[in-house]
């Protein structure tokens, strides 16, 4: 009888209260474990002093799924990439994170159906790439990936047929959808000829770079469905720009 509690924490402070909480429940065998999305935040060393078993690093679908197989044996993962804990005698184990996954032996979630999708309609987020081509000093991505992957578009699409067919909302959570112009196109327009299939037109959302919008973008997003764009503006001021080494505002 295993309680796992998988946690995705953006605060230190919540971390905190929300392990204490935990802990104190009365389980027969509990394990906590954090997957650093943001691991600038925090030091592996944290490991020394909360109730947290284990840290993922880097791209959790390998090592997770190591933690499970190997039945969180720790004598077991010291050969295991991605993955931190403390040994009984309070010494603290790192393995560095693992290398970067081939995206498309990855598992869809969705057309896997280990996520129900019926049940989720309302709120669902898929990834059509992994990773930047930027190095904003302000952002945990350049840390978390090395250079800039895609997932097929043979698999995109047939994942955006599976979710749109039984949900009425899409997000697509890239960090810069549009980066690829010739590829956002394609995307689109076959999102365009999707919408067709359905009585009402599904809603999409997507985060946006706004240095390659243009109307004939906008346009394809419109035939696509996106009606929710997100677009990260962090500052006006040049100078900010230049010590964020972040791409300069037009």
């Amino acid at each position: 009888n295993i309680n796992l509690s998988i946690c995705f924490f953006f605060n230190e402070q919540i971390l905190y209260y929300c392990t204490r909480t935990l802990f104190l429940q009365k389980f027969s065998l509990f394990y906590l474990f954090i997957y650093f999305i943001f691991f600038f935040f925090w030091n592996i060393s944290y490991l020394k002093n909360s109730e947290v078993d284990f840290i993922v690093i880097g791209e959790g679908e390998k090592p997770f799924k190591e933690l499970l197989k190997l039945e969180f044996n720790k004598s077991k993962l010291i050969k295991r990439e991605g993955i931190a804990f403390i040994w009984p005698n309070g010494k603290l184990f790192f393995n560095p994170k693992s290398k970067n996954l081939d995206l498309n032996k990855i598992p869809s979630p969705f057309s896997s159906e280990i996520i129900d999708v019926i049940k989720y309609r309302s709120w669902l987020i898929i990834e059509t790439m992994r990773g930047c081509s930027y190095r904003c000093a302000f952002c945990e991505e350049p840390g978390r990936f090395k250079g800039l992957r895609y997932f097929s578009l043979g698999r995109i699409k047939n994942e955006f047929k599976y979710i749109l067919d039984r949900s009425e909302y899409l997000e697509i959570l890239d960090n810069n959808f549009n980066l690829n112009k010739r590829r956002t196109k394609e995307i689109c327009l076959y999102l365009s000829e999707l919408q067709k299939n359905y009585r009402e037109k599904k809603k999409i959302a997507a985060t946006l770079n706004y240095r390659f919008i243009d109307k004939k973008q906008i346009n394809l997003f419109k035939r696509a469905g996106i009606v929710k764009v997100e677009i990260g503006l962090q500052t006006i001021n040049p100078r900010a720009y230049r010590n964020l080494n972040r791409f300069p505002l037009n």
